[in-house]
């Protein structure tokens, strides 16, 4: 009995991705259990998700009082992840795996005005992806998250 009410019917109907799956079910879930609270929803503020040799989903939101969420949405409206929407996909994010080299090569090269990919590309030289748009894709991506990508190197104390 669990089961149905907590997957959504699209996801009976159709072939569903697994990541929407789990963030539907995730949506499905924060509603059912905030429902006895009366008051209380679950805004989403963000949702994303990676593959980190398992896939992941990530999940950022707030519970707050049904009247509050305008103020909260006003809140975030400027945040450059913000993604209020449930239907919505969560993004993918794709960052390319490069070297030490690679990375202080194109940190010169950053921030970037149009964040296409286009700049570092040049910069770069030569193709990260086999095809042309995976290649721009995945530097788009170092562009939008390399404050964020974390930096891990062996050192000698």
């Amino acid at each position: 009995k669990v089961l149905p009410k907590l997957v959504p019917q699209t996801a009976i109907a159709t072939r569903f991705r697994f990541v929407k799956l789990l963030h539907d079910m995730f949506q499905i879930a924060s509603q059912q259990a905030l429902l006895e609270l009366g008051e209380s929803v679950f805004q989403l503020l963000d949702s994303a998700h990676y593959n980190d040799q398992t896939e992941m989903l990530s999940i950022t939101g707030m519970v707050c009082n049904k009247n509050d969420v305008s103020e909260i949405r006003q809140w975030f409206k400027n945040w450059a992840f913000s993604n209020f929407d449930w239907e919505k996909a969560p993004r993918k994010i794709d960052v390319p795996t490069l070297s030490a080299k690679e990375r202080l090569h194109l940190e010169k090269y950053l921030p970037t005005k149009a964040k296409t990919g286009r700049s570092l590309a040049r910069a770069l030289g030569y193709r990260i992806d086999n095809s042309a748009s995976g290649h721009l894709e995945k530097l788009k991506q170092y562009e939008d998250f390399y404050q964020y990508y974390p930096y891990f190197a062996r050192i000698s104390l």
